[in-house]
Order: structure tokens, then sequence, then C-alpha cells
């Protein structure tokens, strides 16, 4: 799917919301912004937002230190780190049910804000931080799934892409 596909995907998914509840979280950080017809009414930020990385009792204080004074949402759009199987996605589309149980929740990988953020006509997007990833109008390509100690995740990145190509 393309950077513009997407993000009129997830634009048309939030026709007629009126509060919007937009949620990036990471291995580190959750940050929760949400809006009402083009007004931000609420920003939080909170720990770390990542199923795979943080327990149930700190994944779920994360999530409520962010959202703590939030208002009833109509829509909440979440771009998770570690979200990438259904699992993951379950829950913690579970988890914002239960501070937001009036919303239409909708979780995606943290990837996906990156590729509908592009600028119009961009081919590829890197992201190069705990996971990494190249990202290309039709697929993704994960290139690491985790930092190694051993070595930063962008020299990760350079090793993948200096690779002689698979062609």
């Amino acid at each position: 799917m393309s950077a513009a596909s997407l993000t009129a995907s997830l634009t048309a998914s939030l026709t007629g919301a009126d509060v919007v509840v937009g949620i990036d979280a990471g291995g580190s950080s959750t940050r929760v912004r949400a809006v009402d017809r083009g007004v931000v009414v609420h920003e939080g930020t909170g720990g770390p937002g990542n199923p795979i990385a943080a327990d149930g009792p700190a994944l779920r204080d994360s999530y409520r230190t962010a959202l703590a004074g939030c208002p009833p949402a109509s829509r909440v759009v979440a771009c998770v780190s570690g979200a990438g199987g259904a699992g993951e996605r379950d829950q913690i589309r579970t988890l914002l049910a239960e501070f937001l149980p009036d919303a239409r929740i909708d979780v995606r990988p943290d990837y996906v804000a990156a590729v509908a953020a592009a600028p119009e006509g961009t081919d590829v997007t890197i992201i190069a931080g705990t996971g990494s990833l190249i990202c290309t109008g039709k697929r993704s390509m994960p290139v690491s799934p985790w930092a190694r100690p051993e070595s930063s995740t962008a020299s990760s990145v350079t090793r993948w892409a200096a690779r002689p190509a698979p062609w």
C-alpha cells in the first residue's frame, strides 16, 4: 500500500469522529494526543507501550498515565512498536478499550505512522530504531527485530543496506 493510499485509508476511517485520539507507543514511551474537530484537547505521555518489551502491569500503567485526563473519544488510532502480530494488536486494543470504552479502536504497527506521514511520492521509508525496517510502497522488510547489545541498530541497517542485492 502506498503512503498516499495508507494516509487516505486512515483519514477516511476518522470521518465523522468528534474526539480522535492518536497514540505513538514504543519501547521507552507512549505519547497521546486527542483532537476535537482540529483543536488539541489532550496531550499525555507514559512509559513503555510496546507489548513485547513491557510486562502487563507496566504496559497498563503506561497507557493509563498517558490517557489520564483524556476526554471520551469516538475514535482511536494507535501505532505501536511490537504490535506486528494479531495477538499483540488485540492485547493493546483490549487494554485501550478499558480506558476508552466507547471508542472505535484501530491498532497498527508503529511503522504505519512513518509511512503514512511520508511526503507524497516517497518511494522508501527507512526506520532505524530498536527494530529496523525498510518500507516501500508495496511491502515492508524487517532488517533486525531487536538492537543487539554488541552493535548499534544503525549499524545493523547499514550492514543490511550494504549487502549485495539478492537479484
